[in-house]
């Protein structure tokens, strides 16, 4: 990996990193407004985004299985 230095790389890999920090960048700050949204549609009892449903959903391997107790 190159230590990054002035003249290091070229005008190509700059363009290929910057692209790379700003769209992590965008990721992050979208990731942080789906849960201020999925927080909002909670407290007003509505549904959150499938995702947050999906996390907060008991894995298969966690589903207690019965034997027709009721």
């Amino acid at each position: 990996m190159r230590e990054i230095r002035s003249g290091t790389f070229t005008n190509s890999e700059l363009n290929d990193m910057a692209r790379a920090i700003q769209f992590a960048r965008v990721l992050n700050i979208e990731k942080k407004m789906q849960n201020i949204r999925d927080d909002i549609l909670e407290m007003n009892g509505l549904n959150p985004s499938w995702t947050r449903q999906y996390s907060n959903s008991a894995q298969p391997s966690q589903i207690a299985t019965t034997s027709g107790e009721e």
